[in-house]
């Protein structure tokens, strides 16, 4: 297993955080289709697209920093204890599944 494979691993999340914190600090102010959490629910009214900004915006950061210090757990186990693992791959499949954690963690706070 590759350095460049546990680097990756921590690299998805810190790009997640990223994305996080910029849609937090500048989210988009109209209904648009292309930036910013984007349903039906969510683009149904301004109150529900506002609302979807904030909740999208604050799980990505957690979510975010959740997988970073598990990637970054993970890692330094598979670095020490197995020196060869594929567990990369299954710290990036956990990560990457914050996409799809996202909207049972937003559409239930929308308003209908």
């Amino acid at each position: 297993m590759e350095f460049t494979d546990y680097i990756t691993a921590i690299i998805i999340p810190i790009f997640s955080i990223i994305c996080g914190l910029v849609t937090k600090k500048f989210p988009p102010r109209k209904i648009n289709s292309f930036y910013g959490y984007r349903t039906t629910k969510s683009m149904k009214n301004d109150e529900n697209w506002q609302a979807a900004q904030k909740y999208m915006s604050v799980f990505f950061i957690r979510y975010s920093i959740a997988s970073l210090a598990l990637g970054i757990l993970l890692s330094v186990v598979c670095l020490i204890a197995f020196r060869r693992s594929y567990m990369p791959d299954a710290i990036m499949l956990i990560q990457a599944m914050g996409i799809l954690f996202v909207f049972p963690a937003v559409e239930p706070k929308l308003k209908k």
